[in-house]
């Protein structure tokens, strides 16, 4: 049997499409860095006391020196500054996250994790992995800048039809290795969805999670609700099991008189019609008789 494992990717920068929560790549960095956190006093989802337990596994120590080298990068390849936009793609986020309970040697793969990020994407392109052991579930932060091929790629490695090629390709080069795959999508039904929908949602209000009372909460909420099991599997909760709705028990199934059949029809027929004097034709073989 395998354990889940967890892996996604989204795009630092400073757009706002979608009400998206614009961020730069100093930002991100200063985040996983925990510089953010030592300054202002860290956040309720974040233990600062276990901060220690953090490990800097690729890149520089300090959020400037990793947008230093992505400009280093960018003037190596002569990406041009002027035919960027203004909320151009700064570089790549991937968080690959693993569940505590987890029977494996987590650093391990980590470490694999970070050499599979180099193989597809290049020694050089990756800026920073940190691994944080801060938080609910262990998991790692890796900054990628979109070169490849010597051409500025921006969003294009992580798009739709990009990242579940990538996804697979995770999952067979580093996860399987480890015993580790994504559980299969299941189907939910209406009820299934809305008891895991709001399983997450009350999740992130106990946690007091900052996304609640962020201007993307909106936003997010609808990805919950279209893809729930994601979440509950980054958040580490189980799929409720949920009837659907208008099913029987099985109290009811037993004590149910079952499907009517034409001859419950018939015979419900008969009795109405027989209510008001009338006779019933439905029956071909029934002689009503003579009239008296």
């Amino acid at each position: 049997m395998t354990t889940p494992l967890y892996f996604s990717a989204k795009s630092i920068s400073m757009s706002k499409r979608c009400d998206r929560k614009p961020q730069s790549l100093l930002q991100a960095s200063r985040h996983n860095l925990r510089e953010l956190q030592a300054e202002s006093g860290g956040r309720k989802h974040i233990s600062m006391e276990l901060s220690y337990l953090n490990k800097n596994l690729h890149g520089p120590g300090s959020s400037e020196d990793v947008v230093a080298i992505a400009e280093a990068l960018k003037k190596k390849y002569a990406v041009p500054k002027r035919k960027l936009r203004k909320d151009h793609v700064q570089a790549l986020e991937f968080l690959i996250s693993v569940r505590s309970d987890t029977d494996i040697d987590k650093m391990a793969y980590f470490r694999a994790s970070v050499h599979w990020l180099m193989e597809v994407f290049g020694p050089e392109m990756l800026l920073s992995a940190v691994v944080h052991y801060d938080e609910s579930e262990p998991h790692m932060h890796a900054l990628v800048l979109p070169i490849m091929s010597g051409q500025y790629q921006g969003g294009a490695p992580i798009d739709r039809t990009a990242l579940p090629k990538l996804n697979n390709r995770f999952a067979e080069d580093v996860g399987k290795p480890f015993g580790l795959s994504f559980e299969p999508k299941l189907k939910l039904h209406a009820a299934q969805r809305d008891a895991a929908f709001n399983l997450a949602v009350d999740h992130l209000s106990e946690q007091s999670d900052p996304v609640i009372s962020s201007k993307v909460w909106m936003v997010v909420a609808e990805h919950i609700k279209r893809a729930p099991q994601e979440f509950l599997a980054a958040l580490g909760l189980k799929l409720p099991d949920v009837p659907r709705k208008g099913m029987k028990t099985a109290g009811q199934i037993f004590s149910g008189t079952g499907k009517k059949t034409s001859e419950d029809r018939d015979r419900r027929l008969t009795h109405n019609l027989s209510c008001v004097g009338q006779r019933n034709y439905s029956n071909p073989f029934l002689n009503p008789g003579p009239s008296t």
